[in-house]
């Protein structure tokens, strides 16, 4: 079990977390935005692009009319 989720850790499967949630927060799914970056930091807890994105999901997600 600890070898498959350090081997999950260092996959790309990271990116593709990010990128969905990037997609969601275009979309203005910010929930789904906010649920996606914690996954891809989850797999890898130093991707900065994450913090950054998840930063702004939460930012966009407070900020709703």
């Amino acid at each position: 079990i600890i070898r498959r989720a350090t081997s999950l850790s260092r996959s790309p499967f990271f990116y593709t977390t990010n990128n969905l949630g990037a997609i969601y927060g275009k979309q203005g799914l910010m929930e789904e935005a906010i649920r996606e970056f914690k996954v891809a930091l989850k797999l890898r807890p130093d991707y900065a692009l994450a913090h950054a994105n998840l930063a702004v999901a939460y930012s966009k997600h407070n900020n709703k009319p």
